[in-house]
């Protein structure tokens, strides 16, 4: 699940959840802990920023390569 590999990818890269809720420009770290739950998935104009924030390619975030 995509939740699972935010959270292991963002430990990876040494962030918070808040963290990387300001990197995005959220304003609280609820998004990132509801797709780390797999609540909620991230939208696909997230998906490129968060790669990128993440430190990783789409295909490692998408699918654990």
């Amino acid at each position: 699940m995509i939740g699972k590999q935010i959270r292991d990818l963002r430990l990876a890269a040494g962030l918070t959840q808040i963290e990387l809720s300001h990197v995005l420009g959220f304003h609280s770290q609820g998004t990132v802990s509801m797709w780390e739950r797999n609540e909620r998935s991230p939208d696909i104009e997230t998906i490129v920023p968060l790669a990128d924030a993440l430190r990783c390619t789409l295909d490692q975030l998408l699918r654990g390569c």
